[in-house]
């Protein structure tokens, strides 16, 4: 084996523990596109080139290659006062924000802390998650920690380990070890009880919540009446819910748009994704994956997922851990 081809398998092993998720879709850093409404700011994005996307109420946030992390749109709630450091994971749904540094620190800002969603206890975080006035946070160790509003049982979090969580306006989802769902609080609709089987990737919006299952199709529960659990064929390497609306990225780079406030979305080949209440956002780029293809046929890692990420590598997909 060539010292070329020895690199590329070592990248295709660092882009399934990425981060801690299995499964994970590394973003190319790249500059930012918005889509949908414009008011408070919100089309002006920043320059630069960045590895993350989220949005909230009426504001957007990113985490820049060097790991710093910028907000624009509406500062009602004091949404854009973000703090200094590097950071690695951030999470808005509404009015307030929570973020994970390099580190393993964790803070959080805006919304005004009615219920204590601000208030973190110490501890060596990995991932934030957020929704309407509370907060979770997925701990080093895997287990989850949550803060805020729990009139609906919001944070209570199930015991165990998890690989990643998601939060909706007022129900979350979890990433088991074995790749299975678990789902608590907001089942009114049954947004919070996830189907059987095993997922790469889950987002929650409201009252809905989406699912890419390990052969990148998708799978949606929930409120239905406005379209946003009519999940589009075919397969995804990531997704983005919102308030009736959701957002999914095919490993070719291209964004399908769905459910109400569906805006179209941006031509051209993205690797990242993000979705605010009635916006959308993007990072262009190269998608990289480890099941390149995304062929549901073993092995999962076969000689076409080699030569498409031999593709990817050479468009300039960072695939190493850190870079």
């Amino acid at each position: 084996m060539n010292a070329r081809s020895s690199l590329c398998r070592h990248a295709v092993a660092a882009a399934w523990t990425l981060a801690g998720l299995s499964r994970a879709a590394v973003a190319q850093p790249g500059t930012l596109v918005h889509w949908g409404y414009e008011g408070v700011g919100l089309a002006s994005v920043p320059a630069g080139t960045f590895r993350s996307v989220t949005g909230g109420l009426e504001h957007g946030l990113a985490i820049r290659a060097d790991g710093t992390l910028v907000a624009w749109g509406s500062n009602t709630y004091g949404q854009l006062n973000v703090p200094s450091g590097q950071f690695k994971s951030v999470s808005s749904f509404f009015t307030h924000t929570a973020a994970v540094r390099v580190d393993g620190s964790a803070v959080a800002w805006g919304g005004q802390n009615p219920y204590g969603q601000l208030s973190i206890d110490p501890g060596v975080y990995v991932q934030a998650a957020t929704g309407d006035a509370f907060t979770l946070l997925l701990r080093a160790d895997g287990t989850l920690f949550g803060t805020g509003i729990n009139d609906g049982g919001q944070i209570n979090v199930p015991p165990g380990e998890f690989l990643a969580v998601t939060s909706g306006r007022v129900h979350s989802i979890a990433i088991a070890p074995d790749s299975t769902l678990v789902g608590w609080s907001g089942k009114i609709w049954g947004e919070g009880e996830p189907p059987p089987g095993t997922f790469r990737r889950v987002a929650a919006g409201n009252r809905f919540s989406i699912g890419i299952r390990e052969d990148g199709s998708l799978a949606a529960w929930g409120y239905s009446s406005l379209g946003a659990t009519a999940v589009p064929p075919g397969a995804f390497v990531e997704i983005a819910a919102a308030y009736y609306w959701a957002i999914g990225l095919r490993a070719d780079g291209r964004i399908i748009t769905w459910g109400a406030l569906a805006f179209p979305p941006p031509a051209g080949s993205f690797a990242h994704i993000g979705a605010g209440r009635n916006f959308g956002l993007a990072i262009r780029g190269v998608a990289c994956v480890a099941n390149c293809d995304l062929s549901t046929m073993p092995p999962a890692l076969n000689v076409n997922d080699f030569a498409c990420f031999v593709n990817a590598f050479a468009a300039g997909c960072p695939t190493m851990p850190g870079t």
